[in-house]
């Protein structure tokens, strides 16, 4: 079960970062070009937000790769326990 809620943790955040790079990626990017085009009349393109969309993909795929490594149900040492908090076991 736990290979299972990893995996699909992580497929969902690889195509949550995917779709950051064009306008029908996430429904956030759809609502500002609907948005833009009411003002303006000129909406964004498919691909107009690969500018802002490939780095933050690149840096959200560097931060999967190095969560990845890390066991689930175990905290880095770097970042201690509350006293009296338990470790989650999933």
């Amino acid at each position: 079960m736990q290979v299972l809620g990893r995996s699909g943790l992580l497929d969902g955040i690889a195509a949550l970062l995917g779709g950051l790079c064009s306008v029908i990626g996430t429904p956030a990017n759809l609502i500002v070009s609907q948005q833009l085009a009411e003002r303006t009349g000129r909406s964004f393109a498919f691909f107009d937000f690969v500018w802002a969309g490939v780095p933050v993909a690149i840096a959200g795929l560097a931060a999967i790769l190095l969560w990845v490594r890390l066991p689930l149900g175990t905290t880095p040492a770097a970042s201690p326990r509350l006293p009296g908090q338990a470790a989650r076991s999933w």
